[in-house]
């Protein structure tokens, strides 16, 4: 399955409905199926941004996401 490296922009897109970017996140994941790659260094940036910016549910669900395998963290 093809792969993508995604940064702090799309992941917080995805989790912040009024991001004018959230539409069309979620629909270019939904129609791709591809492996989202996350740098391990944009992980506490995006963890900051939603804690900050959406609360600290946000931040549970980047997280869970992570934990959950749907995130490919890689150094």
């Amino acid at each position: 399955m093809p792969s993508v490296v995604v940064d702090t922009g799309p992941l917080y897109a995805l989790a912040d409905r009024d991001d004018a970017w959230h539409h069309r996140t979620v629909r270019f994941l939904e129609t791709s199926h591809n492996y989202l790659i996350v740098p391990a260094s944009v992980i506490p940036e995006v963890a900051y941004l939603l804690l900050t910016q959406l609360g600290p549910a946000a931040k549970r669900q980047l997280i869970q996401s992570a934990l959950r395998g749907e995130l490919m963290v890689r150094s």
